[in-house]
């Protein structure tokens, strides 16, 4: 199979993901990214200066738990539409998977692709807003990309190890909800990990969701680069539920197959 040859379908049903309307993609745009940025405001505005809330890294400006916790959600929100998307993709697409045979890489890639158009403009946003207001840049931002490309692929596997599940078991869905709630509140998107005890911070700093976070954070907030042990930790993590998640769905293929 050459993937090139479903290049124009890929785009086609990124859009549709994002419900994007043929003749009005600019007014899309708006609705997409308009939220995200009511809610990087909010942050910055509720968070930094109402509260004059501060991480406690030796970090005195004003607006860093504001920056913390932007940053933090939005790479938040990736990992859930990657997993909410990829975890359903058999029992969403049962009728294209029966009738045309599609492959399911490029519904997968469809929805890598959706799901990052709208990140991408998110993330623009986040980085715009830090120049304009903060007069702010780090420009260690570049050692994110290798440990974005990593953070996408452990989601999808995680997404796919959910996905035999959402079609097999009724209900298993809020399954997928209940263990999204727990990955984020056990690690540091929306508080720093010295809050917490030092027994728990040995616990939480085992965590994936964690290092990657701790990754993101270093490079973007506090202008460190990534730490050796986490970049580790993440490619071992990205590898192992990789190769579950095939081996899983492979074995359990045909029986999907009759399932839908």
């Amino acid at each position: 199979m050459k993937i090139y040859n479903y290049f124009n379908l890929i785009f086609l049903k990124a859009l549709s993901e994002l419900n994007f309307v043929k003749g009005f993609y600019f007014y899309n745009i708006i609705w997409i990214t308009l939220y995200p940025l009511i809610q990087i405001i909010i942050d910055f505005f509720i968070f930094s200066n109402i509260f004059s809330a501060k991480l406690g890294y030796n970090d005195d400006r004003s607006y860093s738990y504001g920056l913390y916790i932007s940053c933090g959600i939005i790479f938040w929100k990736l990992f859930l539409d990657l997993v909410n998307k990829t975890s359903s993709i058999y029992y969403d697409n049962s009728n294209e998977i029966k009738k045309t045979n599609l492959p399911i890489s490029v519904m997968s890639l469809s929805i890598i692709t959706g799901c990052l158009i709208e990140f991408i403009l998110i993330f623009c946003i986040f980085i715009i807003f830090q120049i304009i207001y903060l007069n702010y840049f780090s420009f260690y931002i570049f050692h994110i990309f290798y440990t974005l490309i990593l953070f996408i692929i452990f989601s999808i596997s995680i997404g796919f190890l959910f996905a035999p599940l959402t079609l097999f078991l009724k209900g298993s869905n809020q399954l997928v909800l209940i263990f999204n709630q727990l990955l984020f509140w056990s690690a540091p998107i929306v508080y720093p990990i010295s809050i917490i005890p030092k027994n728990l911070q040995i616990i939480i700093s085992y965590n994936p969701i964690t290092m990657f976070i701790n990754n993101f954070h270093n490079a973007l907030i506090f202008e460190q680069v990534p730490r050796f042990l986490d970049c580790i930790g993440i490619i071992i993590y990205t590898l192992v539920f990789c190769i579950i998640s095939y081996l899983v769905n492979k074995r359990l293929y045909n029986g999907i197959l009759d399932k839908i």
